[in-house]
Formats: C-alpha cells, sequence, structure tokens
C-alpha cells in the first residue's frame, strides 16, 4: 500500500524540464508535506490563461490549493489573465515575472490575504501593491491609501510609461521599479521620500525616468538612502514649478549654451529653437541636456561650421541632418526637423527607442540615406497637410512607411 502511494505522487518531469506532480485543467501541481493540499508549480511558457480552482481532483482524491509556488508563471509571455481563489494565501517571489501579456488579475472576493483593485494585485486590507499587470495601461495612478510597494511590483512593466505615486506611500520594496525601460515619469506626491527597501540596490534601473517631487523637496528626495542613485544611473529629479521648457533665439551659430545659460541645462526637458546652429550646438545638444525629451528645430537654421559634433568627421553641412547626428538618443520622445532641410544622413536617427513622433515641415520630402533610422516600431511621422501619399511614395521615406508608423 505504501509504495502506491509514493508512487502516486512522485515527481513527473515536463517537457520544459521543470518538475511537478500532476496536471490538472492545464496547470500544473505540486502536493504540499500536508499532503492534502497543493502549490502552483512553474508552468509552461505556452500557457495562455490561468484560472485556479479553490480545489483540484488527481486519481480520485481531493487538494486544496493554498499557494502559487516561486517563479510559478515566470516568462509565460502569452498568459494575459490569471484568477486567483479564495483558498490560495501565498503567493512566492517572482511567480508573475517577465509575464509581458498579462493585463489583469482577478481575486476571488472571500480571499482573505490578497485582493484586485481594476485587475492590479494588492494584500486583503489593499494598502500594498503587490504586482501592477505587464500589459495593464502605460498610465497609472496608485489609488489614495497604499502605504507599500511591494518587492519588484512593478518589475520589467515595459508597457508602463508614467506612474503617480500619492503621498500615503511611505515604502518601496527592492527593486520595486527595475527593469521599467519605458517609464518616463513618476510624479511623487509626498513631501517625504518613500523609504526603500535594500536601499543599496536603489529603487531600480531607470535610465531615463523623470521622477517630480513637491516644490521645495528636491534636495530631501536626491540626499535620501536610495534616491541619491539606482542600480546602474543616477535618478533625475525635477521640482513641481521648475521651469522645463525653454525657447531658444540664436543670432549667432555656436552660443546655444549661453542662450541657455548653463545652470538651466540640467532642467530642460523642452527646447525650441530658432536662428542658426552648427556642430557646437548640436553637439552641446547631444551631451550637455540630459533630461532632454522634446526638441522643436522647426525655426531653425543649420549652417556649416563650428565642432564636429560626434566623430571628427561628422561636421554640420547647411540645411542638413548629417551623420551621426542624433544617434543613440534614447530617451527623446518628440522631434520637429527644420523647414529648410534637404538631406537626412546615414544613422542620423538612431536607437530613439522611446521616440513617438518625427514631424516634417517641408512639403518636398527630403533626400534620405538608406539607414538614416532606427526607432520605436510605433513611431509615427508627421508631414505637412496634403503631403501625406508624396512622402509614402518617395522611394526614401516609404521604407519608413513600413518599419514605423504613419499618421
Amino acid at each position: 500500500m505504501k509504495k502506491t502511494v509514493l508512487l502516486s505522487i512522485s515527481l513527473v518531469v515536463s517537457l520544459s524540464g521543470y518538475a511537478f506532480d500532476f496536471l490538472a485543467g492545464g496547470v500544473k501541481y505540486s502536493t504540499n508535506s500536508d499532503g492534502t493540499s497543493v502549490s502552483v508549480m512553474r508552468q509552461d511558457t505556452s500557457i495562455k490563461k490561468a484560472v485556479i480552482p479553490e480545489k483540484v481532483e488527481y486519481e480520485g482524491r481531493m487538494y486544496k490549493v493554498t499557494s502559487i509556488g516561486a517563479k510559478a508563471f515566470s516568462e509565460c509571455m502569452r498568459l494575459t489573465s490569471i484568477s486567483i481563489p479564495s483558498s490560495v494565501t501565498s503567493i512566492g517571489k517572482q511567480a508573475f515575472y517577465a509575464c509581458n501579456s498579462l493585463t489583469k488579475f482577478s481575486v476571488a472576493k472571500k480571499n482573505p490575504c490578497f485582493a484586485d483593485i481594476e485587475g492590479v494585485l494588492f494584500n486583503k486590507s489593499k494598502d500594498t501593491l503587490l504586482s501592477y499587470p505587464n500589459s495593464k495601461a502605460e498610465r497609472y495612478v496608485i489609488p489614495s491609501g497604499v502605504v507599500a510597494i511591494g518587492e519588484e511590483a512593478f518589475c520589467l512593466r515595459k508597457n508602463l510609461r508614467s506612474l503617480t505615486i500619492p503621498k500615503s506611500v511611505s515604502y518601496f520594496g527592492i527593486g520595486a521599479l527595475s527593469g521599467c525601460d519605458d517609464l518616463a515619469k513618476v510624479f511623487c506626491q509626498g513631501k517625504t521620500p518613500p523609504t526603500i527597501g535594500g536601499y543599496r540596490k536603489g529603487i531600480g534601473y531607470l535610465p531615463g525616468c523623470i521622477f517630480y517631487v513637491p516644490k521645495s523637496t528636491g534636495k530631501v528626495y536626491s540626499s535620501a538612502p536610495g534616491w541619491t542613485k539606482s542600480t546602474l544611473d543616477r535618478i533625475n529629479i525635477i521640482e513641481k514649478g521648475t521651469v522645463t521648457t525653454y525657447k531658444a533665439s540664436l543670432k549667432v551659430a555656436g552660443t546655444l549654451s549661453v542662450v541657455i545659460g548653463k545652470d538651466n541645462l540640467n532642467k530642460v526637458i523642452k527646447l525650441t529653437i530658432a536662428g542658426p546652429i552648427n556642430g557646437t550646438d548640436i553637439k552641446m545638444i547631444r551631451s550637455e541636456l540630459p533630461l532632454l525629451r522634446i526638441l522643436d528645430l522647426g525655426d531653425a537654421d543649420i549652417v556649416s561650421g563650428g565642432e564636429s559634433y560626434c566623430s571628427k568627421n561628422d561636421t554640420t553641412i547647411d540645411n542638413v541632418i548629417g551623420d551621426n547626428m542624433f544617434d543613440y538618443i534614447p530617451y527623446w520622445e518628440s522631434l520637429v526637423l527644420p523647414k529648410r532641410l534637404t538631406r537626412i544622413g546615414e544613422h542620423a536617427i538612431l536607437h530613439g527607442r522611446r521616440l513617438q513622433s518625427i514631424t516634417l515641415l517641408t512639403k518636398t520630402p527630403p533626400v534620405l540615406a538608406l539607414s538614416s533610422f532606427m526607432l520605436n516600431v510605433n513611431c509615427k511621422l508627421y508631414v505637412p497637410r496634403g503631403c501625406d501619399a508624396v512622402y509614402a511614395q518617395d522611394e526614401g521615406w516609404k521604407k519608413f512607411y513600413t518599419d514605423y508608423g504613419n499618421k
């Protein structure tokens, strides 16, 4: 009799290599030490929907489903939703790691430990945010009353672009925002920076993200443990009310830095330029404006002269976006090109993964080099009214319409 029992609960191995006891309803389970309950185990990454029952039957016996194991749904790229029953009282670390298609959690109302608010997973009292679905909305406002953000709660949420943190939040778990590569704006409403668990690791790797904080709290945030830097990069902090939009009118090329003012370079988020600019100005735009997100060159004239802006061979030419001029601009969101533009060179606008729009103001399509762009696939192209067909049929520009967006 004892041998039979051992055989019935012996581990089997799936094709993916992860051990489990049995499969039921498309979900893998492992028997817990009490012999009467089970845990959800590591799933095949092909799973698309997970409806976890309170009880599951296997070989004539009923088991209560009490937990979701560590990494249970990790890297299940096709998974869109997860239903958690009232019987589940524990969820392991990284249970929903890199579920890129996940849009919502549904938690049974009678669950004693967990709850959901509009598809976001919380603890029962709804004061701790545990997990934000990877493919939920691009903008999220954390509900007022939430006091803590769980460990890795937003980790690798590639879709998230804007996050608002209410003043009630006082704690961030380790890596709460780690890997949110497209997170561009975080609005902190509290005057006191939330404590960061394991602050030596920081709040997470947030390249290019800007934290907007209440007026007169910039120094408080920037000096708080864990806020001085993230894992690999500094945290950009801007106080509410800070002037971040600049209009620079140049009479002489090469004077952009002086017109903006050296004390303002670390504050510029949106920049509009009118007048002549040369290689010196382009070099400054590339290297001295770390928070720049929107650049409007509509009334600017690119002229020859000044310093080389990239390699020693990269110098400005009249009315040309030159080779490599705006390569590696990963955090820019919008770019308006000059009215008198005639040509765009090789690798001119490269690696603009956050770039949402490029606007051209000339009715005649500028000559386009073979490999001018490497952008966010959803980048939109805006052209003068009535010129869409002209651009779409142009030998150089029609490839842009195929590879990226257009409007």
